[in-house]
């Protein structure tokens, strides 16, 4: 929610075709602090709201181009980031328009001819509205990632990791682009756990996370598979570009000693790999059938030794 000192700060968006009242609820808005930006139609409006990201719009009901009904219907079709307060400026004898401003998501009006201090009130009114409607976009995104996030890690969680990888297998079939995925297991981790402890085993699923983390592209997903299994989604990848990645990976995680209190201890991991080679997807690629490549092509690796990388190529 907005303190004072925020809603003192605001930009404001006035959209009046009467310059003489428009100039004059300027100067007042000025004088609390506010940023304002006078617009004479709805269109110049909708494009300023584009363009400046402001606070709060003024609109008047009654303008040219695009009247202010229709500006608030495309201010609220747009895709912004945080919430457009909307306080509609209208004639006392269009309550019609008012019931359906409101209705189209508009959070007050106020109706001429209006004293200034009521306009400062509503204005302040409407700020602290779209505080509440920011606050509450925050709270509902912390909420998801923290849904979609493995806590130990802070790597996604195979929930989340799964939806990805089932929409990437969709586009890489319809788009025909080739498609990777690696999931690796880390060496004799319960040796680690009984020779340490598990808070520094946690310390070590961490550290192994965040060197997994900085190979990556930000279109990748990395997520904890579970236990001490990572996964990694590489859409877009060739399978040999993939093993690559798996290796540069695989190398880091070998070299990495990991230390914490009376602990040091140097950890290695087994990698599998599966995906495809070029473009030309196979009309019977699943997402369930790259993660069974996927881990047969790891317990292959672990087959052979451990700390090394095996693939699966399934086209």
């Amino acid at each position: 929610m907005m303190r004072n000192a925020e809603i003192s700060k605001c930009r404001i968006i006035i959209a009046d075709d009467d310059a003489v009242n428009g100039h004059l609820i300027e100067e007042v808005l000025r004088a609390e602090g506010h940023l304002t930006r006078l617009v004479s139609d709805g269109e110049a409006a909708v494009h300023m709201v584009r363009s400046w990201s402001p606070h709060l719009v003024l609109l008047d009901i009654n303008m040219p181009k695009l009247s202010g009904l229709e500006a608030l219907a495309k201010i609220r079709g747009l895709n912004a980031g945080d919430y457009v307060g909307v306080l509609l400026v209208t004639a006392n004898t269009e309550l019609e328009q008012v019931v359906a401003g409101l209705d189209a998501g508009a959070d007050d009006y106020i109706a001429k001819p209006f004293r200034m201090e009521e306009l400062k009130a509503r204005v302040r009114a409407s700020l602290r509205t779209k505080g509440l409607h920011d606050a509450l976009r925050r709270s509902n995104k912390r909420l998801e990632e923290q849904a979609n996030t493995d806590d130990l890690t802070l790597l996604y969680n195979m929930r989340f990791a799964g939806r990805r990888l089932q929409d990437e297998v969709e586009k890489a079939k319809l788009h025909r682009l080739p498609i990777s995925c690696l999931m690796l297991d880390m060496d004799h981790f319960k040796t680690i756990n009984d020779q340490t402890d598990h808070l520094f085993g946690s310390q070590v699923l961490r550290e192994v996370g965040q060197l997994i983390l900085a190979q990556l592209r930000t279109t990748d997903v990395a997520a904890r598979y579970g236990g001490d299994e990572f996964f990694v989604l590489m859409p877009g990848t060739r399978i040999k570009d993939a093993v690559e990645i798996a290796e540069k990976i695989r190398k880091r995680i070998e070299a990495h000693v990991v230390k914490a209190g009376e602990h040091s201890v140097r950890v290695t991991a087994s990698f599998g790999v599966a995906g495809t080679e070029s473009g030309d997807v196979a009309g019977g690629l699943s997402a369930k059938e790259l993660i069974r490549s996927a881990d047969t092509s790891l317990y292959s690796a672990k087959s052979k030794g451990r700390n090394c990388t095996e693939t699966f190529g399934i086209v």
